[in-house]
């Protein structure tokens, strides 16, 4: 079934079309739904509450904009599970710093461990940022992945703009961390391997 065949028949209702909808992009929205949430049971959840929410508001999908399928409900999915942060009360922000020095340190330090990347498989980045706290990783997703800006997540989360600046640098740095930790866990492994 085409994604037009899919909105068609969401848009009348029918059965058939929002089960195509669900196994055509449930797995894809899952993790997005895990890289907020944390853990499995909590994504779960919300996945369900967002295909929900899809099919009520199916009717408000304009094709008449352009509006591709898949980034539309995918929206609708983040705002779902910042919903249910926010409901469950799971942000959790550390204090604000008001130094841009670590923040340029950071990206340095992001810019000089790209190669790191290299080495490790994106499951188990995925793996490092769901183990983020709950603030560091709600900023980090909407920053890394929805490509909102600064004042957007503000806004968003109730939030200062330095405070959300603050969370994405210390997200990174955990990020790294952990990255480089695993990195020179597998590196160690080689070695004596061989």
């Amino acid at each position: 079934m085409s994604d037009q065949e899919i909105i068609e028949g969401c848009l009348n209702g029918r059965k058939k079309a929002q089960d195509e909808l669900y196994r055509v992009y449930s797995g894809r929205l899952f993790v997005v739904c895990l890289r907020y949430a944390g853990n499995r049971p909590d994504a779960e959840d919300v996945l369900q509450e967002g295909f929900i929410r899809i099919f009520k508001k199916f009717d408000t999908f304009s094709r008449e904009k352009n509006t591709a399928l898949y980034p539309w409900i995918r929206r609708i999915m983040v705002n779902t599970v910042l919903n249910y942060l926010r409901d469950n009360k799971k942000y959790r922000f550390s204090c604000e710093i008001n130094e841009n020095n670590d923040l340029l340190t950071a990206e340095a330090e992001e810019d000089s461990i790209e190669d790191l990347f290299d080495d490790i498989a994106p499951e188990e980045i995925l793996t490092v940022i769901s183990e983020l706290p709950e603030g560091y990783r709600t900023v980090f997703n909407l920053f890394a992945f929805e490509e909102y800006k600064h004042n957007e997540i503000a806004r968003i989360l109730d939030i200062s703009v330095n405070t959300s600046k603050t969370q994405l640098m210390k997200a990174r740095k955990a990020i790294i961390s952990k990255i480089k930790m695993k990195v020179s866990s597998v590196e160690e492994t080689k070695q004596i391997i061989r």
